[in-house]
């Protein structure tokens, strides 16, 4: 402790509370790139104003790096360069507490010796029986802080390796080709040693090889599902099938690859002449990342017959050999047991989070499952004893306990009602209480993961309890749909542990009453309304719901419209009732447009206005972006009016072909509730696949020392994104700056590497600059963050992206869009 006694002494005399503050530690070693934390807290629980800086910032940074006002506070220090620098820290009491003080951390940064890690896997290889060999590569990185060469040596001679050595810088990567050679048909297994300064102790890099007969015909073998989920409880084993079916009359001749050491694929070679096989494997838990849930893909690599080859040439990544792979998404989570349990009521002040719709049933046109991702929102947030109960409808309420949620790597749940609480053929709502609750990132959806081109559905609104409908209040949900195309159904949910009964009004864009009806709600109960038994009327476009008369309680609600062509469906929320905002703010929705993305999609925006109140409301539209500059529209609603502009970037603004940018809407008059929708267009079928798009107060821009975390992301590789492959997903993020300011935002990433054989924690960061009221995209986010590095790298899953203002006096609102590889639908975020 450093501060002067005599001055503390003298202050002690008036009664104030005195500062007590203690550095632990107060000297930190790390390496060039590494993180590490310290804490000042203060004994005496007074609040003061605390700044840590850098003497010497290029050989360390410290974050948050601007004054804070706090008791405890954790600073994070980060090694940039090899040297020693120290940090000082000052105190300044907050009244009534009295006292000043400086104290002091020792930084020794040095330069990390190399570490050498797998980064990605060769897939099987499949060649003609005593014909010219195929092709694979993996890739080695350098992850350390200082150079080293590293050797390959191939421990059978079924197959060659080049080169024998590389030599790798800090950062670098080198790829290793394999070619097999002519060889008789069978089943052949062997592996690449990888050895030198920095590689572990028996890295070895499996290579699997099946020699075997084209097939006259084109065969055609298809997954039956995109994904397979295993769940099991923590010391237990896990065990998974695949089905597979042949598609086409030509056999299938082939051999099973996984892109992580942890997935086992089976050891022989596969064949299939018709109809349908499950294939089994195994997940080996000890290889696996130290995670609730992770994420790999099995893939069965198989011949194509002659008059394939002929007409497509050869496939890209299997050499001559004319090959090619289908593939499937396979998550493991491993969990505490569920218990029975009664909901505890709501203490005083205290909040929970509720995510009504979770479930995991088998609809009209596949299995629809939940996932859900925990993170840590804030580096001080307290994550331990998080609580999660899950009240599926006419079923027992059970409960799990997540402790504690990871500030690193988010904690990712797959299959929630079966994987965590042992459920099936259900639907009903999860609860999440924990000490520090506003503090943790919920993400929970609900999706079809059986279509095999991939997945489709929506993220479930997060809602609080202390944002809930009392009586005399009214919620409005509008961009609702009921045509010969689409449907919509709706949930309502109980927050406050007492029943309610609740009147939801049903209209048409002109305001007037399609249908009423009268829903009773238990304690912390949730129903689901949807046109069966009773259908909803056509022509709704937006709901009213407000307690009955003699209603108790609080609720909640949303609606998840449906595209009937494709039976893809987004979520609508009282967005006003969501983030607490009154009609009157000045609103943002954070990315509209018209625009062509990867794979054939075809983006565009739709936007719906009601008038919630009695008198006419009308207020200015902006669109703002690079290639259109400003342009703004009137709005004009009519009282209990709706009105739905598709398409809007188009038929508002009359701006043809392609554009990218942010919408804001200044009230005038009235009361406005709004909605928007990205989604992509299939020219060919009409069908639509796409995401509800959040409208947010412009006071929920982040400005300096302030930071926005998006936990539990996957971004695929390029080849990836290129082969479509069902189930994975590639990552956009958008930040808008919306004060009118320049500001620097630095973008962090912490991430696992996929193919290593141990666990291995990276991470990276970049600043960017971004001038007044800009729309910065980062497309492939960890593309734009790793640079040349994220070549090295397979498909990226759970990946942590943080960021932070640094400089200027702006603000900025930061999104983030995953979409399907497979399928093009997509899910927006803002956290």
């Amino acid at each position: 402790m450093l501060r002067t006694v005599a001055f503390s002494l003298a202050l002690a005399a008036f009664g104030s509370p005195l500062l007590s503050h203690v550095i632990q530690p107060t000297s930190l070693a790390l390496t060039v790139g590494e993180q590490k934390s310290f804490v000042v807290s203060d004994s005496s629980g007074c609040s003061a104003r605390l700044r840590a800086q850098v003497q010497d910032s290029s050989v360390a940074s410290v974050s948050p790096d601007q004054e804070v006002t706090a008791v405890d506070q954790t600073f994070t220090v980060t090694g940039r360069t090899a040297g020693k620098t120290p940090i000082t820290i000052t105190w300044n009491a907050v009244a009534p507490c009295v006292d000043t003080g400086t104290g002091r951390v020792d930084v020794t940064v040095t330069t990390a010796p190399p570490n050498v890690v797998v980064t990605s896997l060769p897939g099987g290889l499949v060649q003609e029986t005593n014909q010219e060999g195929s092709t694979g590569e993996f890739t080695v990185a350098n992850i350390g802080g200082s150079a080293t060469t590293v050797f390959v040596n191939p421990s059978t001679d079924f197959f060659d390796v080049a080169p024998r050595s590389a030599d790798l810088a800090p950062g670098a990567s080198r790829s290793f080709t394999i070619a097999a050679v002519p060889l008789p048909a069978g089943f052949y297994e062997g592996f690449v040693g990888v050895t030198g300064t920095g590689v572990g102790p028996g890295t070895n890099v499996r290579v699997r090889l099946v020699s075997a007969n084209r097939p006259s015909t084109p065969p055609l073998p298809r997954p039956a599902a995109n994904r397979v989920d295993l769940s099991t409880r923590v010391g237990q084993f896990q065990k998974g099938s695949i089905r597979i079916t042949n598609h086409d009359t030509g056999t299938v001749r082939g051999v099973f690859s996984a892109d992580v050491p942890w997935i086992l694929p089976p050891g022989e070679a596969f064949e299939l002449v018709a109809g349908f096989v499950d294939v089994p494997f195994e997940v080996d838990l000890d290889r696996r990342p130290l995670h609730t849930a992770a994420v790999g893909t099995l893939s069965l690599h198989y011949l194509l017959s002659p008059g394939e080859i002929a007409s497509s040439g050869p496939v890209a990544g299997h050499g001559a050999t004319g090959a090619s792979s289908t593939t499937v998404t396979v998550v493991s989570t491993v969990t505490p047991p569920s218990s029975p349990a009664d909901l505890p009521p709501l203490g005083a002040q205290e909040i929970a989070l509720f995510a009504p719709g979770v479930g995991r049933i088998l609809g009209s046109v596949g299995l629809f499952i939940s996932d859900l991702t925990l993170s840590a929102l804030d580096r001080n947030a307290d994550t331990r004893n998080v609580r999660l109960y899950y009240s599926p409808l006419g079923a027992e309420t059970r409960t799990v306990n997540i402790d504690p949620v990871s500030r690193t790597i988010a904690s990712p749940l797959g299959d929630l009602v079966k994987g965590v609480f042992g459920g099936d053929s259900q639907i009903g709502s999860l609860q999440i209480r924990s000490p520090d609750v506003l503090d943790l990132g919920v993400l929970a959806s609900i999706f079809n993961s059986s279509d095999p081109a991939g997945t489709f559905g929506t993220a479930i609104p997060i809602f609080r309890s202390d944002r809930s409908v009392l009586p005399g209040q009214q919620l409005f949900l509008t961009g609702l749909r009921k045509t010969a195309t689409s449907h919509t159904n709706l949930f309502v949910q109980e927050t406050s542990g007492n029943s309610a009964r609740v009147r939801i009004r049903l209209l048409t864009g002109s305001g007037s009453p399609a249908d009423e009806r009268v829903v009773d709600l238990a304690a912390f109960g949730v129903t689901q309304i949807t046109d069966n038994p009773t259908p909803l009327p056509d022509g709704m476009v937006s709901a009213v719901l407000e307690h009955d008369e003699g209603s108790d309680g609080a609720f909640v609600g949303y609606a998840t419209p449906v595209d009937r062509a494709s039976g893809d469906f987004w979520a609508v929320a009282d967005w006003s009732l969501q983030y607490g905002y009154s009609v009157a703010d000045p609103l943002l929705i954070p990315v509209a447009g018209a625009i062509p993305g990867a794979n054939n999609t075809d983006f565009r925006t739709d936007v719906s206005f009601m008038n919630s109140g009695t008198v006419p409301a009308a207020g200015t539209l902006r669109y703002r972006s690079a290639d259109a500059g400003v342009l703004e529209e009137t709005i004009d609603v009519a009282p209990g009016a709706t009105v739905t502009y598709e398409d809007l970037t188009r038929s508002i603004f009359g701006i043809e072909g392609t554009t990218l940018g942010y919408l804001t809407w200044t009230p005038a008059s009235g009361a406005m509730r709004i909605t928007s929708r990205n989604y992509t267009l299939v020219a060919e079928t009409g069908a639509t696949f796409g995401t509800a798009v959040p409208v947010l107060p412009l006071s929920a821009a982040i400005s300096r020392g302030e930071l926005i975390r998006f936990g539990g992301v996957d971004d695929a590789s390029l080849t990836t994104v290129t082969d479509r492959r069902p189930a994975t997903f590639r990552s956009n993020v958008g930040i808008i700056e919306t004060s009118g300011q320049p500001i620097r935002v630095r973008a962090t990433m912490n991430y696992t590497v996929p193919s290593s054989l141990v666990t291995t924690i990276g991470s990276a960061s970049v600043e960017l600059e971004l001038a007044p009221f800009e729309l910065r995209r980062l497309n492939r986010v960890t593309q734009e963050i790793l640079g040349a590095f994220r070549g090295a790298l397979g498909d990226l899953r759970n990946v942590q992206l943080d960021f932070e203002v640094i400089e200027g006096d702006g603000s900025a609102v930061i999104f983030l869009s995953s979409i399907d590889n497979g399928t093009g639908d997509s899910l927006l975020r803002v956290e």
